[in-house]
Order: structure tokens, then sequence, then C-alpha cells
């Protein structure tokens, strides 16, 4: 609750250890489809933290320049202003040059492909016929603004494939355009720079580099996974090792190759997430799973001797068949009107507007129990963040006398408000 990722690094790095064991242990159920996700963002984490400043490109970048002087003007209003434009005020753009094969469509098809010199500047894609074109000065075929366009990747690194499909967005452009190059570093270099010209961004060292490193990395581990039938590796030394990616019952399941390509798939779409961002959305993740937070105890039901499961939610308590699993009541704090605890019987009696249930638990001391029903109402009420109603929380999860509650209280503030 609360998490503000500016300050609370800290909080982000344990609630993601606490959330990746709960799943590799398989604490937390989940779909084959959610665990290669898990398992997704919890390498992009990795590969993060290992990634290393890139190389310089194949493709030849080189500093535009046709900044002008109205460009000088905008920059310095904007800091006049007080809003500054990191992208053109500490990096210069860059334009990316060199050849490809380039393939334009035809009524039904894509006609022959023919070798073309390509201009990337800011967001427009300029093809001509020879770089002689180009540096005379001479007219493009054609020009073309990417900004929404999409980039399909068609790369097969062992028939050494390595294509990128531009579908424009609008009907005025050609529908789309298909670029081959010969090889990796020639794709990733100009699949970085169409990926910054789609969203519209100023093509600067800063952002061209980590683009191009995070394209780098993925196509390495494409590599390494169709050479190798287990573990996967990247450029930078991370290893993509099926066993500690995802949980003992998927190993079992599928093969470690089949893991490693699902993984893969699903990380496709995760090669820009820093190392906090990759871990709030796997927090996020796991806490939209069905069975996050729930907190079981062995019980008996009032004079009953058939041993069952309660699970204690945020928001719901739940009776479980201890041999078939399956959920037989649930009960919800929200139509709860109260409870109490006999500590001489050692019974939890609670009072609820379709039931009045008397619980003895098995597995746990009895104010254990006492205590999660409590802190998750006292959480369920909260408004304010920065309003913590101390005497109510004690109050809630305490189940003391009170002699007691003064200190409870005088701990607990020290305790929240650290």
């Amino acid at each position: 609750m609360d998490i503000d990722p500016r300050v609370d690094d800290f909080r982000i790095a344990e609630l993601y250890e606490q959330a990746k064991w709960s799943i590799l242990t398989e604490e937390v159920d989940c779909t084959e489809e959610e665990a290669y996700t898990f398992a997704a963002l919890q390498f992009q984490v990795n590969l993060a933290k290992s990634q290393a400043p890139s190389s310089l490109p194949v493709a030849q970048t080189t500093t535009d320049s046709g900044v002008t002087d109205i460009d000088d003007a905008l920059t310095n209003l904007q800091n006049q202003l007080g809003q500054t434009d990191k992208g053109t005020s500490e990096s210069p753009a860059l334009q990316l040059t060199g050849y490809c094969k380039l393939m334009r469509p035809t009524r039904l098809t894509f006609k022959t492909p023919k070798r073309h010199f390509l201009l990337l500047k800011g967001t427009m894609l300029s093809y001509f016929k020879e770089e002689e074109d180009f540096t005379h000065g001479r007219s493009p075929i054609q020009r073309l603004n990417l900004t929404g366009a999409e980039a399909l990747s068609d790369m097969d690194m062992v028939k050494k494939k390595f294509v990128i499909n531009l579908v424009m967005p609008s009907s005025d452009q050609t529908g789309e355009l298909r670029l081959i190059f010969e090889t990796s570093d020639e794709y990733c270099s100009w699949m970085a720079g169409c990926r910054m010209a789609m969203k519209g961004r100023p093509l600067v060292k800063q952002g061209y580099e980590q683009e191009l490193s995070s394209i780098r990395a993925f196509v390495s581990m494409q590599n390494k996974s169709d050479s190798s039938g287990g573990a996967s590796s990247t450029d930078h030394g991370e290893e993509l090792k099926p066993e500690d990616l995802v949980g003992p019952r998927l190993l079992k399941k599928k093969k470690p190759k089949e893991v490693v390509r699902q993984v893969l798939d699903a990380h496709a779409s995760m090669l820009n997430l820093s190392v906090q961002d990759a871990k709030l959305q796997y927090i996020r993740n796991w806490q939209a799973l069905q069975d996050f937070g729930i907190v079981y105890f062995l019980v008996k039901q009032g004079r009953s001797k058939k041993e069952e499961l309660l699970g204690i939610a945020y928001n719901r308590l739940i009776l479980i068949d201890l041999h078939t699993m399956e959920h037989r009541k649930t009960w919800r704090y929200s139509a709860m009107r109260s409870w109490n605890v006999n500590w001489e019987s050692k019974q939890l009696r609670i009072d609820h507007e379709e039931d009045k249930l008397v619980f003895q638990c098995l597995s746990a001391d009895l104010k254990i129990l006492h205590e999660f029903i409590g802190g998750n109402i006292w959480l369920s009420l909260r408004n304010d963040k920065d309003q913590l109603d101390v005497a109510m929380f004690v109050k809630l999860t305490g189940g003391v006398t009170n002699n007691l509650q003064g200190w409870g209280a005088e701990t607990m503030t020290r305790f929240l408000q650290s």
C-alpha cells in the first residue's frame, strides 16, 4: 500500500523478493501464461542490472547539423520557463545512415528487394538510390514519417534473417515497408532508431544507446536459445536458466528449451523496462492473482471434529475443504457485524450477516489469527495514508487488557512512523 517509486526503493525491493519466492515456491498458484510473464519480468530485472554501456553501432550515426537558431531560441525559452528538455539541450541530435535491401508492396505482394541508401533523421525515414544522391542533396525516392507507425520484427538467427516490417499509421503513406539487413548488428541499430522515431522521440545519444542495448540483449538471448537446448545467456553474461525462473511443476511438465522460448516471447514486450519498473510490474501482477495475500490456518468449526482450512484474505474469510481444496464458503469483512476471542476456550466467534461462526485454531496461536483479521480490517478502513488511527489498530489487533493498550499504542506509533 502507498508505494511511491520516488522514495520507496527499499520497500519495492523487499516486496519484489517476497513476491518472487512465493511464485517460485508455488506458494501462490498461477496459470502457465502468468508463470511465463513472471519469469520474463524476473529475467528483465536481472538483465537490466547487468547491462553495461553499449558499444558504437554498425549503422553510421552522425550529429544532425540541421539544428537552427530557431531550435536554440526554443531551448532558451524552455529554460526561462523552467522547462528543460534533456534530449535537446544536453545531447545533440543524431541521424542514422546506411544501406539495406528494401521491399515495397504492390497490389498483391511485395516487389523484388532492391538495395537503397537509408537516412533516419528525427522521425523521418528517407531512402535514396545511392549514397551520392544523399551527399549531393538530391531529393529522396520517398520520405516517411514514422511517428505512430509499427516496427514488426521478422528475425531468425539460424537462417540469418534480419527483417523489420514497418507498418505506416496513415493511408496516405506506403502501407508497409520491409527493410532487410545482412547482419544482426545492422538490424539492432535500425530497430533502435525506428522505435524511437515511432514514439516521436528525438534521436539523441543517451536514449538511442539505451534502446540499442535492450535490443542487442534480446537478439543475443534468441541466438543462444537457438543454439542450446537449455539455458540461454546474453552478451552481458546474464544466463536464462529455466530452473531459476519457473516453479517445479512447470519444469516437470515442459522441456527446458520450450520454457526458454516461452519466456523469451513474453520478454519481447519488456525490453525497455528499468529495474524498478520491472519490479513494480512484478508486484502488481502478483497482487492481481486470485490467491494473493491469503494466509491459511487449520481449524475446526464449532463442535465438528472435521479439520478444515480457513483462508484469511485482505477482504474476506474463506472456508476450504482440506482434501479437495474447494472453497466451501466465503464471508466478506464488509458484512461482518463483530468478532471476539474467548481466551479460556480458545475459540474465535464471528457474527456475520449470513452466519454465526465459531472456530478453534489448530495450527497457530489464536492471537495470530485474531491479528490477521483485525489488521486486514484496519487497512480497509484507512482513508488517508497520512492519518494513522493507532488506537483503532491496537483495538482491532490487540486482544489485550486495558493496562497494556498504552504501551501497545506507543509502540505502534513509533513503528508506523519509522
